[in-house]
């Protein structure tokens, strides 16, 4: 895998009443012979496909909040110390040696992640698509 050169950033910010958490990253894809797209979520190692160009983007939002949804809303109990322990687990470093380990035991901190991870041969000449910040409130 080739190093991606616009790497995926995931920010907590820990308040109050909730936890904010954004996400800006990229999505590369590449048209396929019949006509439809394969795509990379870059950072997530999720790939899926579209329709049409304006699919693409579509598609990485909804997947992006269903990766984080699925952590903050579904796991109640323990769903910030498993979503910690993915974006470890996906590449994501934080600069700051304290934000993992205070995630993982369920103490809000406010920290950035930046993804290490690279793209896949197969994207490596694909077309990149820049996915807006997106926050979302838990």
């Amino acid at each position: 895998m080739k190093k991606n050169i616009n790497a995926p950033m995931v920010t907590f910010k820990d308040t109050p009443r909730h936890l904010e958490v954004s996400c800006k990253g990229s999505v590369r894809a590449r048209k396929e012979s019949d006509g439809r797209y394969s795509a990379f979520l870059i950072g997530f190692d999720i790939h899926f496909s579209a329709n049409s160009e304006e699919d693409i983007k579509k598609k990485a939002r909804a997947l992006n909040r269903i990766f984080f949804d699925h952590y903050l809303l579904h796991e109640k109990k323990n769903g910030l110390k498993k979503l910690a322990l993915e974006l470890h687990k996906l590449g994501f470093k934080s600069d700051n040696p304290n934000a993992l380990h205070s995630l993982v035991n369920q103490k809000g901190v406010s920290a950035k992640f930046k993804s290490n991870l690279g793209v896949p041969e197969e994207f490596e000449q694909a077309n990149e698509y820049a996915l807006e910040e997106s926050a979302l409130t838990y």
